[in-house]
């Protein structure tokens, strides 16, 4: 039968998604876990995956959309399927402007003449809220003319007028700090090419790859710092080849299996980004300090800990609990066995302080 494909929930608080694009078309062969649609939330972008492999059909939704969580947005039918009856029942009843226009007291206040001009998702009516933009301004290209996100940002990155700054901020876009911040990269280094110098988010990219081939690629990675492990007093038994190490790593591989969540994920990613960022870190790290991929990578996860505090947690009894601090374990094999250094309070310590 056909396989409902159901908008996801991605936090413990969001209602809806707004679809960016559709990364496939209608009547396209998917595979189990393909990215089929491109959604933004309150906080993140995200790609909702085919379920099974089979034929998309019967998708509902527009770019531009809002839609709520669990609904059905489109269907994946195997040969000789057909959509069901309720797939052709319209989709206009979860159509998000009222809820914009609930949600915002400067919509709600315009004149009806007005409201046609001003239709957009909450997230549009956000960002542009924080950028200073009215939304009259920006041209709409969603259904009925609704401004939507990519919108916003075109308008942002084309017209807008940068704010007259006393406070001696460097004049960026709020996208452009975000990806600045995330790369560790000064924003006062890069040459804006917006209204009035404005930096752009294509400026910090255009950085990224610039010091890219600039500057020599990292050397051989340094091993994380970590706390000596004495070798066993008694060596190995003659009964059984096992060292004092290995009966340590079995018992505690073990109890972490039975205790500790476990989640297994794979995703191909671009490392461009982070190897720019561990040639620009070690251009300006401090005496002794060699940044490698492993500090990145501590550092990413912690960060990733932090935001999702579920994940950082145990099982004990009937219990999950979660643990305050975030520590971030790095397996190092050595010839005598593996060992797990930890990095405690990973979250709260740069790349220089995780590779020292």
């Amino acid at each position: 039968m056909p396989k409902e494909v159901i908008m996801p929930k991605f936090g413990f608080t969001q209602e809806t998604a707004e679809v960016l694009q559709w990364l496939v078309n209608e009547g396209d062969q998917v595979d189990a876990g393909d990215p089929i649609m491109e959604v933004s939330t309150d906080k993140v972008s995200m790609e909702v995956e085919a379920p099974i492999s089979g034929i998309l059909a019967g998708c509902r939704y527009k770019v531009g959309d809002v839609v709520p969580v669990t609904e059905i947005i489109a269907y994946i039918l195997q040969p000789g399927e057909s959509l069901p009856p309720e797939a052709f029942a319209p989709a206009a009843t979860v159509a998000a402007t009222p809820a914009a226009e609930a949600a915002s007291p400067a919509l709600a206040a315009q004149p009806a003449e007005a409201d046609d001009e001003v239709k957009a998702s909450p997230i549009a009516l956000r960002m542009a809220q924080e950028a200073g933009v009215e939304l009259a301004q920006i041209p709409g290209s969603g259904p009925r003319g609704k401004v939507t996100v990519r919108d916003v940002e075109a308008y942002v990155q084309q017209h807008q007028q940068p704010a007259v700054r006393h406070d001696g901020k460097i004049n960026a876009v709020p996208a452009a700090r975000r990806l600045a911040a995330e790369m560790d990269v000064d924003l006062a280094e890069i040459a804006g090419t917006g209204p009035d110098g404005r930096v752009q988010s294509d400026d910090v990219l255009a950085f990224i790859q610039q010091l890219k081939r600039e500057l020599a690629a990292s050397g051989t990675l340094a091993q994380p710092a970590m706390a000596s492990v004495a070798a066993p007093a008694d060596g190995v038994t003659e009964r059984i080849p096992f060292t004092r190490m290995r009966r340590i790593i079995a018992t505690n591989l073990q109890k972490s299996m039975q205790d500790a969540p476990h989640i297994y994920f794979q995703r191909e990613v671009d490392l461009t980004a982070a190897n720019t960022l561990v040639a620009y870190a070690n251009q300006h790290a401090p005496d002794g300090v060699k940044v490698t991929l492993t500090a990145v990578f501590v550092r990413a996860v912690a960060w990733a800990l932090r935001r999702h505090p579920l994940l950082n947690s145990y099982l004990s009894g009937e219990e999950v609990l979660v643990m305050a601090a975030v520590n971030v374990g790095v397996a190092v094999a050595l010839n005598e066995g593996l060992i797990v250094p930890v990095v405690k309070n990973a979250d709260h310590k740069g790349l220089y302080e995780i590779a020292a």
